[in-house]
């Protein structure tokens, strides 16, 4: 408990090992966050945003196959994407901690199209003793301002 505690005032997150994981859960042979992954095109690695510590930036572009009936990302896989980033931005701050979800929130602004090149930016605002509050915006690389949703997500520290 002593290393959540320390972690509760530090700000960095290790970029090392969110994308350690990430390629851990992609040779699994069936894991969900491997199949919501793999759901979107990846464009480049998971990177630190610059002028911060603590927000990661997972660039994307959007597959066919995960659109909905309007043409957009369809807001289920919006969600289960960020399930999957958030809880890798947790794992980057905390490598050895356990947690599960205990609320989560997703607010579409506007539909997110396959021509969008995407990244969902993740965000650990505190990690306490018992709860972690993470959230995320999804924005167009070329022009950040453009947000297609956003979120929070918590979870209970076990």
């Amino acid at each position: 408990m002593r290393c959540c505690r320390l972690l509760a005032r530090s700000s960095g997150v290790n970029i090392a090992h969110v994308r350690s994981t990430i390629q851990e859960l992609l040779a699994r042979e069936h894991h969900f966050g491997k199949e919501m992954m793999l759901s979107v095109n990846f464009t480049s690695e998971p990177y630190v945003v610059p002028n911060t510590v603590d927000s990661i930036a997972f660039p994307f572009k959007v597959r066919h196959e995960g659109t909905d009936t309007s043409g957009g990302l369809h807001v289920g896989m919006m969600s289960a994407l960020a399930d999957v980033y958030t809880t890798l931005h947790l794992w980057g701050v905390a490598p050895a901690q356990k947690h599960v979800s205990v609320d989560f929130n997703v607010v579409v602004h506007q539909p997110l199209l396959p021509a969008h090149d995407a990244e969902m930016i993740t965000r650990v605002s505190k990690f306490g003793k018992r709860l972690a509050f993470t959230e995320f915006r999804v924005v167009d690389r070329a022009d950040p301002s453009i947000v297609f949703a956003s979120g929070t997500h918590t979870k209970a520290i076990l």
